[in-house]
């Protein structure tokens, strides 16, 4: 299992279940740090992002305006950071996606399993290009933000 892993999801109850689980199978319960897409400004500190060794990324966050794929831009400036990630969805598509960096409850392998295979992926890009293209109906700005996603507080400068 990975050294530090953080988890942001969409809501509490489902970041704190998957923290939860994943500190029991690592047995390192200090090394897991969890929190939804809208506390990540104010709780993912630089030392907490800078020291992570994957990121543990909830699909979807709900808007006023309906469901957003928030994992996906999300992925995509941790793949420009250097850092892995494992996107977890309540949709159950992974025998048809067939990618590491993807995981939900058709999955064959467990969730700590795909944590760890995670950490090895020779082409994130390209599999975050099929997840996108699978949820691309999800993948859209919501009316309430500025920007396509806003600033992250712990997170290095571009």
């Amino acid at each position: 299992m990975a050294g530090s892993i953080v988890v942001i999801t969409g809501s509490p109850e489902l970041s704190k279940a998957i923290g939860g689980y994943l500190s029991a199978v690592s047995g390192e319960p200090g090394k897991v740090f969890y929190m939804t897409y809208k506390q990540r400004s104010s709780a993912l500190s630089q030392d907490i992002f800078l020291n992570a060794d994957i990121f543990i990324l909830g699909l979807i966050r709900l808007y006023a305006d309906g469901p957003r794929a928030e994992a996906i831009p999300v992925a995509e400036r941790l793949l420009n950071k250097g850092k892995a990630f494992l996107i977890v969805s309540e949709f159950c598509c992974a025998d048809e996606l067939q990618c590491k960096t993807y995981w939900d409850f058709a999955s064959t392998a467990s969730l700590a399993e795909a944590v760890e295979a995670a950490l090895h992926v020779e082409d994130a890009s390209a599999e975050l290009k099929r997840i996108q293209l699978c949820f691309k109906e999800f993948c859209r700005t919501p009316a309430s933000h500025h920007s396509s996603l806003p600033p992250l507080s712990g997170w290095p400068q571009e």
